[in-house]
């Protein structure tokens, strides 16, 4: 009896490591964003989910979101992306984001 109550705990342990890791590591990759920026002087605002963020991905979908950027229509196509100074030669200034 007492080995099974041994074996029983011992699978119920590993059990909760395994959820352990399994939720951080999905929680860090489900992460939402919210983005701010100013197109033309009028304030904008969105959220996107995606994996990670940083300040190129930021203005590339600010340029998306404002209508000047493009996305691809395949996974696998690429698609040039602007750069922060020809965004904002179109007007899009002041981008932002942060975690959501």
């Amino acid at each position: 009896m007492q080995m099974f109550w041994y074996a029983h705990l011992r699978a119920r342990l590993s059990m909760h490591i395994f959820n352990k890791h399994f939720l951080e590591r999905t929680e860090m990759a489900s992460t939402h964003f919210r983005i701010d920026y100013l197109i033309h002087g009028n304030y904008k605002t969105f959220y996107i989910h995606s994996p990670a963020m940083n300040k190129n991905e930021a203005w590339h979908w600010a340029t998306v979101d404002a209508g000047i950027g493009q996305i691809p229509k395949y996974r696998s196509d690429k698609v040039p992306r602007l750069t922060q100074r020809q965004a904002e030669l179109l007007g899009l200034t002041h981008v932002q984001w942060k975690s959501a």
